[in-house]
């Protein structure tokens, strides 16, 4: 996979660990949901799912992770169809589902056990989605060559000119290519944008909405170190308590067709 990004990135004139020009990228035509912004009404619905009953115990870390904002940028209205990949424990699940309850759909795709890769979908399901969100696991699709099928496959369940939304913990500028493969936690910006476009989707915009400055990203037990799972030496906790969750970029794409 290291490979892989490297000479992709070399065929488009970058460099490992720089700042990716946006020019590389086409645009596609007409305001990006990120510069358009959601509907009054969108928003409204979207506050109401943010304080859903079924979230009580998740609210806690909305300080870090900046749901609403979040889905805002990306686009996601309540009346589309949205495939929501690798879960996890459901944190984002259990605000897109009454969001999208009434108008839309809201499609889990869980890995299969012991795997890094996506259960298989009925083949029906494709081209039927108009967004799918991978929040916080693009890292696990760079683990292995099995990441470029798995980014392919989410690619065929787009309509055309369907959304990609990714949020991912950021490796620091300059990062070089021990940060490709994933096993911290944190990938290079530059590199996962290159990544990404190489399987047939167009970068829009990036936001910082989940940029954390106080991460350095260089804890012995990568991104794990920090809360939510604090993975660190004991001694460290009240520390690592201070940074708060990992910095993250926060990345929208376009299905290319």
């Amino acid at each position: 996979m290291q490979r892989f990004l490297e000479s992709v990135s070399v065929g488009l004139g970058l460099g490992l660990g720089l700042n990716t020009p946006r020019g590389v990228y086409a645009q596609a035509p007409g305001p990006s949901p990120s510069t358009s912004g959601l509907a009054l009404e969108f928003e409204a619905l979207l506050e109401l799912a943010v304080a859903h009953p079924s979230r009580h115990a998740d609210r806690a870390r909305d300080r870090y992770r900046h749901p609403a904002e979040t889905l805002a940028f990306f686009g996601v209205r309540p009346d589309m169809r949205v495939a929501e990949y690798a879960p996890g424990d459901g944190w984002y699940s259990r605000l897109l589902a009454p969001y999208l309850a009434a108008q839309g759909h809201h499609r889990v795709l869980p890995l299969d056990p012991g795997s890094r890769l996506c259960r298989d979908w009925p083949h029906e399901e494709e081209e039927r989605f108009d967004h799918v969100l991978v929040l916080r696991v693009m890292h696990r699709l760079l683990m292995g060559e099995e990441g470029r099928r798995e980014l392919l496959r989410l690619r065929n369940l787009l309509k055309p000119g369907g959304l990609l939304g990714i949020e991912q913990h950021r490796a620091p500028p300059g990062a070089g290519p021990d940060h490709a493969d994933g096993a911290n936690g944190y990938l290079p910006q530059d590199l996962t944008i290159v990544f990404v476009a190489a399987h047939g989707f167009d970068f829009l915009d990036a936001s910082e909405i989940n940029a954390n400055p106080h991460d350095r990203a260089d804890h012995p037990g990568g991104v794990w170190s920090l809360l939510p799972t604090l993975a660190c030496d004991p001694q460290r906790e009240d520390a690592h308590r201070a940074i708060g969750e990992s910095d993250r970029m926060t990345l929208l794409f376009r299905r290319r067709d």
